[in-house]
Protein backbone atom coordinates (compact mmCIF):
# COMPACT_ATOMS: atom_id res chain seq x y z
CA UNK A 1 0.00 0.00 0.00
CA UNK A 2 2.71 2.51 0.32
CA UNK A 3 4.10 2.30 -2.83
CA UNK A 4 0.06 3.06 -4.15
CA UNK A 5 -0.36 5.69 -1.89
CA UNK A 6 2.74 8.08 -2.34
CA UNK A 7 2.29 8.63 -6.03
CA UNK A 8 -1.76 8.65 -5.34
CA UNK A 9 -1.07 11.34 -2.76
CA UNK A 10 1.04 13.55 -5.47
CA UNK A 11 -1.80 12.77 -8.04
CA UNK A 12 -4.43 14.31 -5.38
CA UNK A 13 -2.53 16.99 -5.06
CA UNK A 14 -1.43 17.72 -8.76
CA UNK A 15 -5.41 17.19 -9.72
CA UNK A 16 -6.72 19.07 -6.71
CA UNK A 17 -4.27 22.73 -8.17
CA UNK A 18 -5.41 22.28 -11.10
CA UNK A 19 -9.52 22.00 -10.37
CA UNK A 20 -9.14 24.07 -6.95
CA UNK A 21 -11.88 26.64 -6.52
CA UNK A 22 -13.03 28.12 -3.66
CA UNK A 23 -15.01 24.98 -2.32
CA UNK A 24 -11.73 22.73 -2.45
CA UNK A 25 -8.66 23.34 -0.81
CA UNK A 26 -5.63 21.62 0.72
CA UNK A 27 -2.02 20.54 0.73
CA UNK A 28 0.90 18.54 0.17
CA UNK A 29 3.91 18.39 2.06
CA UNK A 30 7.44 16.84 2.90
CA UNK A 31 8.29 16.68 6.18
CA UNK A 32 11.26 15.05 8.42
CA UNK A 33 12.86 14.94 12.27
CA UNK A 34 16.27 14.81 13.80
CA UNK A 35 18.01 13.19 14.54
CA UNK A 36 16.80 11.03 11.24
CA UNK A 37 16.66 14.11 9.20
CA UNK A 38 16.35 13.03 5.77
CA UNK A 39 16.60 9.27 6.54
CA UNK A 40 12.68 8.94 6.95
CA UNK A 41 11.46 11.76 5.23
CA UNK A 42 7.51 11.80 5.47
CA UNK A 43 4.86 12.52 2.35
CA UNK A 44 1.40 13.90 3.31
CA UNK A 45 -1.91 15.35 1.40
CA UNK A 46 -4.78 17.11 2.46
CA UNK A 47 -7.66 17.82 0.78
CA UNK A 48 -10.95 18.78 1.82
CA UNK A 49 -14.60 20.30 -0.66
CA UNK A 50 -16.82 22.04 0.94
CA UNK A 51 -20.37 21.28 0.22
CA UNK A 52 -22.16 23.97 2.50
CA UNK A 53 -21.76 26.29 5.35
CA UNK A 54 -21.64 23.90 7.48
CA UNK A 55 -20.12 20.73 6.15
CA UNK A 56 -17.28 19.24 4.02
CA UNK A 57 -15.81 16.20 2.92
CA UNK A 58 -11.86 15.50 3.47
CA UNK A 59 -9.26 13.11 2.86
CA UNK A 60 -6.13 12.61 3.93
CA UNK A 61 -2.78 10.47 2.67
CA UNK A 62 0.71 9.95 4.61
CA UNK A 63 3.66 7.50 3.28
CA UNK A 64 6.65 7.24 5.30
CA UNK A 65 9.72 4.52 5.39
CA UNK A 66 7.67 1.63 6.28
CA UNK A 67 4.24 2.90 6.72
CA UNK A 68 1.67 4.39 5.26
CA UNK A 69 -2.03 5.72 5.76
CA UNK A 70 -5.31 6.99 3.83
CA UNK A 71 -8.76 8.06 5.89
CA UNK A 72 -11.56 10.28 4.56
CA UNK A 73 -14.63 11.51 6.45
CA UNK A 74 -16.80 14.58 7.27
CA UNK A 75 -16.05 17.27 8.77
CA UNK A 76 -18.44 19.99 10.60
CA UNK A 77 -18.35 23.90 11.30
CA UNK A 78 -21.25 24.95 13.25
CA UNK A 79 -19.67 28.30 13.54
CA UNK A 80 -17.09 30.07 11.86
CA UNK A 81 -14.48 29.55 14.16
CA UNK A 82 -14.98 26.02 14.78
CA UNK A 83 -14.48 22.72 12.41
CA UNK A 84 -14.75 18.75 13.67
CA UNK A 85 -14.07 16.20 11.89
CA UNK A 86 -14.22 12.56 12.18
CA UNK A 87 -12.51 10.28 9.14
CA UNK A 88 -11.80 6.59 8.51
CA UNK A 89 -9.65 4.37 6.42
CA UNK A 90 -6.72 2.38 6.87
CA UNK A 91 -2.61 2.05 7.58
CA UNK A 92 -0.17 0.23 6.53
CA UNK A 93 2.54 -1.42 8.30
CA UNK A 94 5.14 -4.25 8.50
CA UNK A 95 1.97 -6.09 9.67
CA UNK A 96 0.01 -5.43 6.70
CA UNK A 97 -3.54 -3.26 6.64
CA UNK A 98 -5.58 -2.43 9.65
CA UNK A 99 -8.11 0.13 10.60
CA UNK A 100 -7.57 3.90 11.44
CA UNK A 101 -9.40 6.59 12.26
CA UNK A 102 -8.81 10.16 12.79
CA UNK A 103 -10.32 13.12 14.78
CA UNK A 104 -9.89 16.81 14.50
CA UNK A 105 -10.60 19.96 15.91
CA UNK A 106 -9.73 23.40 14.82
CA UNK A 107 -10.87 26.75 16.86
CA UNK A 108 -9.64 30.26 15.19
CA UNK A 109 -10.50 34.03 16.39
CA UNK A 110 -8.52 36.50 14.22
CA UNK A 111 -4.61 35.88 14.29
CA UNK A 112 -4.98 32.67 17.41
CA UNK A 113 -6.10 29.35 16.22
CA UNK A 114 -5.67 25.68 17.88
CA UNK A 115 -5.63 22.53 15.75
CA UNK A 116 -5.32 19.18 16.82
CA UNK A 117 -5.96 15.83 15.35
CA UNK A 118 -5.84 12.40 17.10
CA UNK A 119 -5.21 9.18 15.17
CA UNK A 120 -6.30 5.71 16.43
CA UNK A 121 -5.18 2.22 14.99
CA UNK A 122 -7.25 -0.54 16.10
CA UNK A 123 -5.54 -2.25 18.73
CA UNK A 124 -6.13 1.53 20.94
CA UNK A 125 -9.27 1.05 21.13
CA UNK A 126 -8.78 -2.08 23.21
CA UNK A 127 -6.17 0.37 25.57
CA UNK A 128 -2.97 -0.16 23.84
CA UNK A 129 -1.96 3.34 23.18
CA UNK A 130 0.91 2.56 20.79
CA UNK A 131 -1.32 2.80 18.19
CA UNK A 132 -2.39 6.68 19.28
CA UNK A 133 -0.78 9.14 17.86
CA UNK A 134 -1.46 12.96 17.85
CA UNK A 135 -0.51 16.60 16.77
CA UNK A 136 -1.92 19.70 18.63
CA UNK A 137 -0.75 23.01 17.64
CA UNK A 138 -1.55 26.65 19.31
CA UNK A 139 -0.53 29.78 16.67
CA UNK A 140 -0.43 33.16 16.73
CA UNK A 141 -0.29 34.92 13.15
CA UNK A 142 2.79 37.91 14.48
CA UNK A 143 2.72 38.99 10.73
CA UNK A 144 1.08 37.91 6.92
CA UNK A 145 4.20 35.71 6.84
CA UNK A 146 5.01 34.96 10.58
CA UNK A 147 3.45 32.64 12.76
CA UNK A 148 4.39 31.55 16.22
CA UNK A 149 3.32 28.45 18.63
CA UNK A 150 3.57 25.76 20.27
CA UNK A 151 3.47 22.35 19.18
CA UNK A 152 3.00 18.82 20.71
CA UNK A 153 3.26 15.76 18.33
CA UNK A 154 3.45 12.04 19.87
CA UNK A 155 5.78 10.81 20.12
CA UNK A 156 8.29 13.36 18.81
CA UNK A 157 7.69 15.90 21.80
CA UNK A 158 6.54 19.28 22.67
CA UNK A 159 8.14 22.55 22.19
CA UNK A 160 8.14 25.79 20.42
CA UNK A 161 6.70 26.72 17.11
CA UNK A 162 7.47 28.84 14.08
CA UNK A 163 5.73 28.86 10.35
CA UNK A 164 7.06 31.35 7.41
CA UNK A 165 4.78 31.64 4.46
CA UNK A 166 5.88 33.22 1.16
CA UNK A 167 3.07 33.06 -1.34
CA UNK A 168 1.70 29.32 -1.33
CA UNK A 169 4.36 27.78 0.24
CA UNK A 170 5.13 27.67 4.22
CA UNK A 171 8.21 26.71 5.74
CA UNK A 172 7.80 25.37 9.51
CA UNK A 173 10.11 24.21 11.80
CA UNK A 174 9.39 22.94 15.83
CA UNK A 175 12.06 22.63 18.91
CA UNK A 176 10.67 19.90 20.74
CA UNK A 177 13.05 19.17 23.38
CA UNK A 178 10.49 18.05 26.05
CA UNK A 179 8.85 14.32 25.25
CA UNK A 180 5.30 13.70 24.93
CA UNK A 181 4.09 12.20 28.06
CA UNK A 182 7.48 11.96 29.71
CA UNK A 183 9.35 13.67 32.27
CA UNK A 184 12.71 13.42 29.11
CA UNK A 185 14.53 15.92 27.88
CA UNK A 186 16.65 15.81 23.95
CA UNK A 187 17.47 19.01 22.91
CA UNK A 188 18.53 17.79 19.31
CA UNK A 189 15.03 16.72 18.82
CA UNK A 190 13.44 18.92 16.05
CA UNK A 191 10.42 18.95 13.68
CA UNK A 192 10.40 20.94 10.42
CA UNK A 193 8.58 20.69 6.63
CA UNK A 194 7.40 22.57 3.90
CA UNK A 195 3.83 22.80 2.76
CA UNK A 196 2.37 23.90 -0.31
CA UNK A 197 -1.18 24.80 -0.31
CA UNK A 198 -3.99 25.20 -2.94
Amino acid sequence: MRKFLQPLTVLVYLCASLTATAQTRGFGELQSATPKAFKSLTVDSYLTHKLDSHWSVSSFFLTTAGWAEAYAGPEWSPTDWMTLGLSVGMEQGVEGFDLRTAYSLWLGHDKVSFLGIVEAGKVAYSGDDSALWYDLALKYKVLPYLTIGLKDRRPSGVGPLAEVTVGKATLWASWAPLASEKAKFDPKNSLFGVKFSF
